[in-house]
């Protein structure tokens, strides 16, 4: 439990350490996850990561959130902060951006119309070496629908036919139902982003956000 603060904002939180890895909590300077009150939100966020830049190598996260608007692709806002634990400095300058949830899509297009899937976070376990794939009949219980907690990712016919795309055509099948289903322009976006970032952070097991349009009935 703790108490923030900012200029336009005051209220209890939760907070707890983020990160996967010693460098986000065995130094002075420490990445933290913050966690809004539902009817108190910090300027409508649930979520908000502090986490320390040189993990994001200072420069490149917020020059790929860049690249990723420019081609049209939904992003976090990122910004550059100084955060203070009890009074003091806690290590210098931050990296401040929203998690993926209800709230960050309401601001960018809506909930009525999208289903936004992402990978539950404790399902990640390190001793889990060789976890299903995401995107496989096994890999479903991974996923959660962040902005409808009551509509279970088993019980999603989008997610299911996905599925069944992905792992029950063969090629000549599959290239004729993709555009289907899956907003081409928009996966040929974030498969650019990775290649110029050199980064394969997103996969088939981990850290994967999907949206689904039910107005185009593509997934995003």
């Amino acid at each position: 439990k703790g108490y923030f603060t900012a200029s336009d904002y005051a209220g209890a939180v939760k907070v707890r350490y983020r990160g996967k890895t010693a460098n986000h909590w065995s130094a002075e300077q420490r990445s933290f996850r913050v966690e809004f009150p539902k009817e108190n939100l910090f300027r409508g966020m649930r979520v908000l990561s502090l986490v320390i830049p040189y993990d994001r190598q200072y420069f490149i996260e917020p020059l790929n959130m860049y690249r990723a608007k420019k081609f049209g692709l939904r992003v976090p806002e990122l910004s550059f902060v100084e955060v203070k634990l009890k009074g003091k400095s806690s290590g210098g300058v931050y990296l401040a951006f929203e998690g993926f949830g209800k709230e960050w899509l309401d601001k960018n297009e809506g909930t009525d119309e999208f289903l936004l899937f992402t990978v539950l976070d404790d399902m990640r376990q390190e001793s889990d070496t060789n976890p299903p794939a995401l995107l496989s009949e096994e890999g479903i219980a991974r996923w959660q629908i962040a902005n409808n907690k009551t509509l279970l990712p088993a019980d999603s016919e989008e997610l299911r036919t996905l599925i069944d795309l992905l792992t029950k055509t063969d090629d000549e099948e599959f290239a004729r139902r993709a555009s289907y289903l899956i907003d081409l322009e928009k996966f040929y976006a974030w498969e650019m982003i990775s290649v110029l970032a050199a980064s394969a952070h997103q996969d088939d097991y981990w850290n994967l956000v999907m949206v689904f349009n039910s107005v185009t009935g593509r997934f995003e």
